[in-house]
Order: C-alpha cells, then sequence, then structure tokens
C-alpha cells in the first residue's frame, strides 16, 4: 500500500483508473490460514468486488445505477435522525468535563448512522454491529493464528446474517435506505447489480462505516 497525502496527488489517482486501481483496497492484511479457510466455506462466504475495490468497465454502471441515495436531496431525509443521535450522545457526557471522545461517540455513532442509511431494521442493528468488528480484524486487523477460527466464525455468521437482513428487506423494499434502493435497482438491472453484489456491498458498507469513519 502508498499512503497518498497531497491534496492535488488524491485527484491525479482517483482521475485515472488505469494507472491506479483499486482492486486490492480490501486484500487482507493477515492471509487466513486454511483452517479459517474451511470454517468461511461452511457458512457460504462468498464476499465478492464492491465499489471500493472493483476497477472499470465493471465500476461505473454500478455507481451510477447505486448512486442516487447519495444525493443531497436524498441524504436530508437522514439529517434529522443524525442530529438527534448525535445530541443523545453529547448529552451523555456533556457534564462530565473530560472525555475520551472515541469511546463514548464516534466508536457507535457512525456505524449506528450507516445502518439507518442502509436501511437495516432496528431489531437488527445491535447484531450487525457485533459481526462487523469480527469482519474489520478478519480484513485488516492481525489475529494470531488461534484467534483466526473465531474471527472466521463470526465473519462467517455476520454474512449468513447479512443474507437474512436482505432477504427481509426483498418483502418490502420500498423504504428508505441504500439497499432497498439496490433491490429496486436489481429488479430493473439485475446483470449490473447482482444478488452477489448486494450481499458484498451490505457488509461492506457496514465495516466502511464504523472503522473508516
Amino acid at each position: 500500500y502508498w499512503v497518498v497525502t497531497r491534496y492535488e496527488d488524491v485527484k491525479v489517482v482517483f482521475r485515472d483508473n488505469e494507472l491506479f486501481s483499486p482492486s486490492i483496497a480490501l486484500e487482507k492484511i493477515t492471509p487466513t490460514s486454511d483452517e479459517a479457510n474451511a470454517v468461511l466455506a461452511r457458512y457460504g462466504y462468498a464476499m465478492n468486488r464492491t465499489l471500493v475495490n472493483e476497477d472499470e468497465p465493471a465500476h461505473m454502471p454500478r455507481r451510477r445505477a447505486l448512486m442516487e441515495p447519495f444525493t443531497p436531496a436524498a441524504l436530508a431525509h437522514h439529517e434529522p435522525m443524525v442530529r438527534r443521535l448525535t445530541r443523545e450522545y453529547v448529552d451523555r457526557f456533556i457534564d462530565a468535563g473530560h472525555v475520551d471522545l472515541v469511546d463514548e461517540m464516534p466508536w457507535e455513532v457512525p456505524l449506528t448512522v450507516a445502518l439507518h442509511f442502509l436501511g437495516v431494521p432496528e431489531e437488527d442493528m445491535d447484531t450487525l454491529r457485533e459481526y462487523s468488528i469480527a469482519h474489520t480484524a478478519n480484513t485488516w486487523g492481525r489475529p494470531a493464528p488461534e484467534q483466526q477460527v473465531a474471527v472466521a466464525d463470526a465473519v462467517g455468521k455476520f454474512w449468513q446474517f447479512a443474507g437474512t437482513v436482505l432477504d427481509k428487506m426483498r418483502k418490502d423494499p420500498h423504504g428508505h435506505g441504500w439497499m432497498p434502493f439496490g433491490i429496486r435497482v436489481q429488479q430493473e438491472q439485475p446483470d449490473v447489480v447482482t444478488d452477489s453484489y448486494l450481499h458484498s456491498m451490505m457488509m461492506a458498507g457496514i465495516v466502511a462505516a464504523h472503522e473508516t469513519t
């Protein structure tokens, strides 16, 4: 990996998709052991390319198809929830005088916002929040060999549970959220937005919001 820090350099990288590829953006730092891979296989784990690690020509058609929920008008729908949630967390520590802000706010707030943005039902949020931490360790962490099987087990459960939540959304895909929107797009463009793609984006979106934010 190379870290690009200058603004002008960042723009060059983003604009030249032939010279700079995102294909390894989600490659694991620590290779998975055979035992851990066997655990993932038992769960049918099949994480695929997503918007963040997909090259052309597949990337742009999917980006165009799935970007409407990111427009200012669509994002405005979430603003009252974000303000309410932020106030609730600030109210918890405002009188303390001193606080570790990461522990008290950014650890949970971005992930909760992301789950709302994705359209995840409230009753499924706690489970997905728990599994997302394991998926982060699986991708960017350095779990010891004896830890990899336990991490793989949690990631496999994450994969299956994400699929269950998507199936629930498919029964009523008319609500707000990126995943219900993706399901509606899939009905019109099944070759662009596949089942595997939706499943992978569900997991990637949750983890990205929790870890990178």
